[in-house]
């Protein structure tokens, strides 16, 4: 904590606070220190660069689905400490995050980050705030169970068979608009940026700009696959 340039008594200050860029040098020490980004609370190490490399597998994806089902195959080559599992409810999409034996993180630190990160990084990926229907958690609420609304959802679901994240199977089908170079620019910024509250234009401009892009040697996308990739007809576009 006071090599990341933060004060030890605030681990003493229940509601204390501290900056995005703070807590991120406050992770990369811990990662430097354990080498290890599920930070020893796994029976075994995830390697360092294990996400960077994950994002970079899944940026090429078409879309948001196709994005999270290769993530989950990925991660499933590195590591069995940790399982993802997608499901279709209805219209719903069920995300669950399942710790196996030999998981020891008696807090929950290192489930609800996953699930934070699983949620904004989603988000980032199709350029738009994915809405939370629900937060499932596989515990009990603990005393600062109230904060969970800010950083997942209104609807919060404690003592679950299993922790994840409930959204409308609308985004699934979304493009992914990211690319290399975002991607370049996300890392360094990594975790600051998945863990803040990032601020998305969703308006139709921004999204149609998201899709042509900013690379002046890219072939500009016809009328007719923007307004498919918007789920639009081209007359509405």
């Amino acid at each position: 904590v006071h090599n990341a340039g933060v004060s030890p008594e605030l681990l003493c200050e229940p509601r204390a606070r501290i900056s995005s860029e703070n807590y991120m040098r406050i992770i990369q020490h811990a990662w430097l220190q354990t080498k290890d980004e599920f930070l020893s609370f796994a029976q075994n190490k995830c390697p360092l660069g294990t996400f960077a490399m994950m994002c970079h597998t899944v940026v090429a994806c078409p879309n948001l689905v196709k994005a999270i089902q290769r993530g989950a195959k990925y991660y499933a080559l590195f590591t069995s400490d940790i399982q993802f599992e997608l499901q279709t409810e209805g219209d719903f999409i069920h995300i669950y995050v399942r710790p196996q034996s030999g998981f020891e993180d008696p807090y929950h630190f290192l489930i609800e980050s996953i699930l934070v990160i699983l949620h904004r990084f989603a988000s980032w990926l199709i350029g738009r705030r994915i809405i939370l229907e629900k937060t499932l958690f596989a515990y009990d609420q603990p005393q600062h169970g109230d904060e969970y609304s800010t950083m997942f959802s209104k609807d919060l679901l404690f003592n679950q068979d299993c922790s994840g994240i409930v959204f409308h199977k609308r985004y699934m089908e979304m493009p992914i608009i990211q690319n290399d170079r975002t991607l370049k620019k996300f890392l360094q910024n990594s975790p600051a940026d998945l863990i803040a509250r990032p601020k998305y234009d969703n308006s139709l401009s921004a999204r149609i700009r998201s899709l042509i892009g900013t690379e002046i040697n890219n072939e500009i996308p016809d009328f007719e696959t923007i307004a498919n990739q918007l789920h639009t007809t081209t007359q509405t576009l």
